[in-house]
């Protein structure tokens, strides 16, 4: 047990008489968020959206091996051209 918990379940179970709630409250949320499987994970997701579209944009185009001689000789064409 980590030295948090007695003033953490001491202020769960003065619920709902206590003058702050907010143990109580984030408790309950946590639980609710598990026994949903996660349906809104909110900032997490804003911030893995926004880790993604950085990474995108400071990864290099893919970029494709120059055509061999005997390809542009036959008259290659790159794909999408």
């Amino acid at each position: 047990r980590g030295a948090w918990n007695e003033g953490w379940f001491g202020s769960l179970e003065g619920f709902p008489d206590a003058t702050h709630d907010d143990d109580a409250d984030s408790t309950s949320r946590a639980f609710n968020e598990l026994v949903s499987g996660y349906a809104s994970q909110g900032m997490l997701e804003y911030y893995a959206a926004l880790a993604a579209a950085e990474a995108a944009k400071a990864a290099p185009p893919p970029t494709e091996p120059p055509p061999a001689p005997e390809q542009v000789a036959a008259g290659w064409l790159p794909p999408g051209a």
